[in-house]
């Protein structure tokens, strides 16, 4: 046998190991888990989940609250609803419907909401988009590439065969202004007009009125017919000429009761006028601006022919599209699903929901007040598992992961003891005191038998009855 020392007794069959007991120096109880809720987008704080009249809620100072698991919305926001009258799938959870998720039903999860009315058309905005869509293309996507399989490669090739025609009908142009001789800058245009030598005849007889070939107020007019030329240009080439017969109207004179016409004339007058072309007519119009009709003809060959290239690339891009037109369609419904949800999850992180189970210590904000991305809205302590801070002395070494029991004694004066099973989760040496050493314990909160936690945060146990040995 061994004698026996301080820690312990031993025999020789093994070691009968026995408690060492230490001294609470001081220990203080916190919260395993502290946290400040905070929203992740600036706003307006426009409901604060507690009823001051009624003084219910949970949103304010003691309350205990529950945890909400995001991931319950973060699963249901693809969730998707047929119209039965188009066969058309659009998306469930608009606005109205995540507002209900969050806020909704007998006991409102939320402790603080934001002004979210503008985000939340949005949002409506984007689906009834991705409605549209889906209606217009994405559900029509095997018809759409059956149809562009079809007219694609025709369209292709009449837009080569365009082009070709577009290039020929150019370069015959650019021959024909070459052999006119029009291949610089022109200021006017002559039409020329090609007419076969011919004459034309007319004969009339004009009734009543009166007309004189022979006399005109007692004098005889002069002999012959009256002839007018047209001339070519500014030469003196005659292209037109004109005759006619000289006649004359005068007024009727009364005479008794009636008209009559005056001695000399007679009432009517046949007349005969003859035209004749002796040449080709050419007419010349000046134009206000310059012209280079074979550049004219070049630039405009170009401009079509570039039209045409334009159209015909984005035929081509669409035939090396066509083998994969059904993912392509069905990436971008997924793109706009994706900018949906970002707003979906936006719309939903307008509501504070609390992240832990605990009890609510702290009130930063209310109703109207402005709020920064990450400034602190609510706390919320979980005092379920607690921590113990403080000094403790042991002749021992002492290191993470060791489990010391506590007994606290008499709690409030009570005659009951409370004892703990704690874990080392932090140690460090006193200064000054080599058995002395400054520890952060955890241990479960006991149940205080109403269904609250019996050591309340921040609670100092007693040096004088709370006492600590290693387990």
């Amino acid at each position: 046998m061994h004698d026996l020392d301080p820690v312990g007794t031993y025999s020789l069959r093994g070691v009968i190991a026995m408690s060492v007991e230490g001294k609470i120096r001081s220990l203080r109880v916190q919260a395993t888990q502290t946290v400040d809720l905070a929203f992740n987008m600036p706003g307006i704080i426009s409901h604060h989940n507690f009823d001051q009249n009624r003084r219910q809620g949970p949103a304010f100072l003691g309350e205990r609250v529950k945890a909400f698991d995001f991931q319950q919305v973060y699963g249901k926001l693809g969730d998707t609803v047929r119209d039965e009258s188009t066969g058309a799938v659009r998306l469930r959870f608009r606005s109205a419907e995540i507002r209900q998720l969050m806020s909704g039903g007998a006991h409102w999860p939320f402790l603080y909401a934001l002004r979210n009315e503008g985000l939340g058309a949005s949002l409506d905005q984007m689906i009834a988009r991705r409605e549209a869509a889906v209606l217009d293309r994405f559900m029509h996507h095997q018809g759409i590439k059956a149809l562009m399989e079809s007219v694609v490669p025709d369209t292709i090739e009449s837009l080569d065969s365009m082009r070709s025609a577009i290039i020929q009908r150019s370069e015959e142009i650019q021959q024909a202004y070459e052999k006119d001789g029009k291949i610089g800058v022109e200021k006017s245009s002559t039409i020329l007009t090609r007419i076969p030598t011919q004459e034309t005849e007319s004969n009339s007889e004009s009734l009543p009125i009166a007309m004189v070939s022979t006399r005109f107020d007692g004098e005889q007019p002069q002999p012959g017919k009256i002839s007018t030329e047209i001339l070519e240009g500014s030469g003196t080439n005659v292209a037109q000429t004109h005759q006619s017969d000289r006649t004359a109207s005068v007024p009727m004179t009364r005479r008794g009761d009636g008209w009559a016409t005056p001695d000399g004339f007679f009432a009517s007058q046949h007349a005969v006028s003859r035209t004749s072309s002796t040449d080709d007519q050419r007419m010349v119009t000046p134009y206000q601006a310059y012209m280079h009709p074979i550049l004219d003809n070049v630039i405009a060959s170009r401009q079509q022919r570039v039209a045409v290239n334009e159209e015909k690339l984005r035929n081509e891009v669409l035939a090396l599209k066509l083998p994969h037109m059904e993912r392509i369609l069905a990436r971008e419904l997924q793109s706009m699903d994706l900018e949906i949800r970002a707003l979906q999850v936006n719309f939903a992180h307008t509501y504070l929901m609390p992240p832990i189970d605990g009890i609510v210590t702290a009130i930063y904000k209310d109703v109207g007040e402005s709020v920064e991305p990450g400034e602190p809205v609510i706390r919320i302590e979980n005092d379920s598992f607690v921590m113990l801070f403080g000094r403790i002395q042991f002749k021992e070494p002492l290191w993470p992961g060791r489990k010391v029991n506590v007994n606290i004694g008499s709690v409030f004066e009570t005659t009951k003891d409370e004892a703990l099973e704690c874990k080392i989760v932090s140690v460090r040496g006193h200064e000054s005191d080599d058995d002395e050493w400054e520890v952060i314990l955890e241990a479960k909160n006991p149940d205080a038998g109403d269904g609250r936690p019996l050591l309340p945060i921040n609670y100092q146990l007693d040096p004088d009855t709370a006492t600590i040995e290693l387990a």
